[in-house]
């Protein structure tokens, strides 16, 4: 399979221990955090998080697709921006 990578598009979506909606939730990703697709069943995909290296299953619907440019890119960002009541989202 090539390497294929996501990003996470809700809120929170829950990684999942097996390919299922009923299963034992394991760990969560948060809004914009990537991951590297490791293996696809149905609408099921087992992922692995780039930043803390989590793994586990979860609706590919909750995920946007990234290119390895932008993977890299979103891996390697050094961008801090403190919390305050002005901030806004802007898609670049």
């Amino acid at each position: 399979m090539e390497q294929l990578f996501g990003i996470c598009r809700i809120a929170v979506a829950p990684l999942r221990a097996t390919p299922a909606d009923k299963a034992e939730i394991s760990s969560q990703l948060l809004f914009g955090e990537h991951v590297e697709i490791l293996e696809k069943q149905d609408r099921w995909w087992y992922v692995k998080n780039a930043y803390e290296g989590y793994e586990g299953w979860l609706d590919f619907r909750q995920l946007s697709n990234l290119t390895l440019e932008q993977f890299v890119s979103n891996h390697n960002c050094s961008f801090i921006v403190p919390p305050s009541l002005s901030n806004i989202i802007v898609d670049a």
